[in-house]
């Protein structure tokens, strides 16, 4: 059975900034407390030093499809690991931003 499934592409802001977008979905009969954290922290991790062939990249990009990742709880556990909220996307969702580049 498939626990849960993350993915990574890379993309181009209209400003030309290039960032990795991450996704990521866990079945609910397996969400465990800190599960969330530990898989999206250890990804961004890896991608932080990981030698792309088309170079580096700026950000590591997170937008919460999960109604409750947007809840005040969440919202401060993103903002202790260093990532900055960057708003609401076109569809509503919250979109954080972790910088490689300073």
């Amino acid at each position: 059975a498939v626990v849960g499934v993350s993915t990574v592409t890379v993309r181009t802001a209209s400003n030309g900034k290039r960032y990795y977008y991450y996704r990521m979905f866990i079945h609910s009969s397996h969400r465990v407390p800190y599960l969330m954290r530990a898989v999206t922290n250890a990804s961004r991790d890896f991608l932080a030093t990981f030698r792309h062939p088309d170079g580096e990249m700026e950000s590591f990009v997170v937008v919460t499809e999960n109604p409750k990742l947007m809840q005040q709880g969440t919202r401060q556990l993103f903002e202790r690991h260093g990532y900055t909220y960057k708003g609401k996307t076109s569809q509503g969702l919250d979109c954080w931003e972790y910088p490689f580049l300073q």
